[in-house]
């Protein structure tokens, strides 16, 4: 009787971690509930949480119970090639012992291994993933009481742990886009402060104190460029540096800021010990990012970052600080030469920047492959819409195509569709085959999306050497592949639309691809699209069209259908988004 009620005692905390998970607003507190829940479990004295923040990036320790720094552990980064790691992702039960990962390990030796071991001599591991990708694992020491793998509990921990993947993902991807948020927020702020200031001083420190804001540093200048003297000063610093000369000089061309400045480049740097450029100031350094203020081709200055940990800035970081040192090249050109009105450089309306962040996520270009010839459009109903389009070129060649729809349009459609496109890329980055991502992202957008909202998504994967085609309709407009003959095939393999039901069954399609074969994706922009008689488009117009006029190249083909829509609706109002996606397989070579 009694180890019927510890095991009953045992479903009631599995049901409280669950709602814990639920109620968790930001990682911290996820990592805290996962890790904590864990330990009180299993009554385990340790628990370390791990986990996948940035794709292929390896598993990183997030979160130790009882808490403390993680210190020195904290550089610790387990990365996918790992032995340990590949023993994790093998790992087919809910719960592993350590041993048993030793065991699957062999002969092979992860560098990891012993840092962990000197944190606690671990007794059972929680994988959190699937087979096609580890999110993250819970090391135990000290467990009391020990679950058997095949034990009556295993499965609700499996259960558990999917649920732990899912709200992992969900809350990265949450917490991205409230990064992002901010950033734009603080460069609209930036763009405030600079219009409403012409104190070259006082922008600049509120530029720098923006960059800390949103990229984590130790040390922040600028420099300003003088022309006829060639050199660079410091006009601007915050850090912690107790004290920098204020007349400080750099040649140009001397250390990493010199170089920024005579090549126009910027510069990151993982760790600058390994750097012949640069020239020690702090000596606390171990990473750089300097990026040049320019206007046009001319550098009037630099932006340099350095921090004491080692690979601190990214490429993301970079991206960043190069459109705060956009900012600074106005200060400084309104500062100096007063020529510019401040409102040119104002920063438009918040559905500006909602519509410049949809912009920023689709394809900057389509790609150049032999035997094949690409054109896209996406044209929104108002400022920012809810339709999106990728094309995404892997390594062996292939390539995915994608064009998806959410239910809105406006501001609340562009955030739904950054939410989807954000959680698909980070899906499709792990590899994941089409009907295994959609199943995927049919349950993460079922989280996220409330009972109202939903997407369509139609995935494929292109083998341009195999004329191959594999894909996944996720509820969408089903596309159109027209063959050469005239006779086509509508591609409608795949489930339902995303975020109504979870834990949907999904299925792929395979079609082989021809010369002179057309495929058409386009969304229900382009179908419904009403005249003043509120006649609708309709895909038998849209069918007969691109099946007429096939012999086109893509941007003909594209163009000539965006024409016809819009003679179509005449003086009628667009009323959804129109996007269009074309492909064309070239004959002969």
């Amino acid at each position: 009787m009694s180890g019927q009620l510890s095991t009953s005692r045992m479903f009631k905390r599995i049901r409280a971690i669950r709602r814990e998970i639920s109620e968790s607003r930001n990682l911290s507190s996820l990592y805290r509930a996962i890790g904590v829940g864990l330990a009180n479990l299993f009554h385990a004295q340790k628990a370390l949480v791990m986990h996948e923040v940035e794709c292929e990036d390896g598993l990183r320790p997030v979160f130790m119970w009882p808490e403390k720094p993680l210190g020195v552990w904290s550089s610790i980064q387990i990365l996918p090639r790992d032995p340990l790691y590949q023993a994790l992702l093998q790992a087919k039960e809910p719960v592993v012992s350590f041993a048993w990962l030793l065991r699957r390990m062999g002969n092979e030796r992860s560098r990891w291994l012993e840092p962990l071991m000197k944190i606690a001599a671990w007794d059972q591991v929680v994988p959190i993933g699937s087979e096609q990708y580890l999110a993250g694992a819970v090391f135990l020491a000290g467990v009391r009481r020990p679950v058997e793998p095949d034990g009556p509990l295993a499965a609700e921990i499996g259960h558990l742990a999917d649920i732990m993947s899912y709200a992992l993902m969900a809350m990265l991807t949450t917490e991205r886009l409230r990064r992002e948020a901010k950033e734009k927020a603080t460069l609209a702020e930036v763009g405030k402060r600079i219009s409403s200031s012409l104190d070259l001083q006082e922008v600049l420190h509120a530029i720098v104190e923006a960059v800390r804001e949103v990229v984590p540093c130790d040390h922040a200048a600028v420099f300003l460029l003088d022309q006829d003297k060639g050199e660079l000063r410091y006009a601007v610093y915050q850090g912690i540096a107790e004290q920098v000369p204020s007349d400080f000089r750099l040649k140009v061309g001397q250390g990493l800021v010199g170089w920024v400045a005579i090549t126009g480049q910027p510069v990151l740097i993982k760790d600058v010990r390994n750097d012949s450029r640069y020239l020690r100031f702090y000596e606390d350094s171990r990473s750089e990012l300097d990026v040049p203020i320019k206007r046009g081709d001319r550098v009037l200055g630099v932006i340099s970052l350095e921090s004491r940990r080692r690979g601190a800035f990214d490429q993301h970081h970079l991206e960043l600080l190069q459109a705060f040192a956009g900012q600074a090249a106005v200060a400084i050109e309104n500062a100096l030469l007063l020529e510019e009105l401040v409102e040119k450089r104002r920063l438009e309306q918040e559905l500006e920047i909602a519509r410049q962040v949809q912009r920023a996520l689709l394809p900057r270009s389509l790609p150049r492959i032999r035997g094949y010839r690409f054109a896209a459009v996406t044209i929104p109903s108002g400022l920012v819409g809810g339709d999106l389009y990728d094309v995404v070129e892997f390594g062996d060649g292939s390539i995915a195509l994608a064009i998806g729809d959410v239910a809105g349009k406006g501001t609340p459609g562009a955030i739904l569709m950054a939410t989807l496109y954000s959680t698909y890329r980070g899906l499709l980055r792990k590899g994941f085959a089409p009907r295994k991502l959609m199943r995927s992202l049919n349950n993460l957008l079922v989280e996220r999306l409330d009972a109202e909202s939903f997407a369509t998504l139609f995935l494929s994967v292109l083998v341009p050497a195999e004329r191959r085609l594999r894909y996944c309709n996720g509820g969408h407009n089903p596309p159109l592949l027209i063959h050469a003959d005239g006779s086509f095939k509508k591609l409608a393999e795949g489930g339902p639309v995303l975020g109504f039901v979870p834990n949907l069954r999904y299925t792929d399609g395979v079609i082989e691809l021809n010369p002179g074969d057309v495929l058409l994706l386009y969304t229900d922009g382009v179908t419904e699209a009403m005249n003043a008689r509120e006649e609708m488009f309709g895909e038998d117009r849209l069918l007969e069209l691109a099946v007429a006029n096939r012999h086109l190249d893509p941007r003909r083909l594209r163009d000539r259908i965006v024409q016809a829509v819009r003679e179509f609706r005449g003086t009628a109002p667009l009323e959804d988004d129109l996007t269009l996606l074309i492909v064309k397989v070239q004959q002969g070579n």
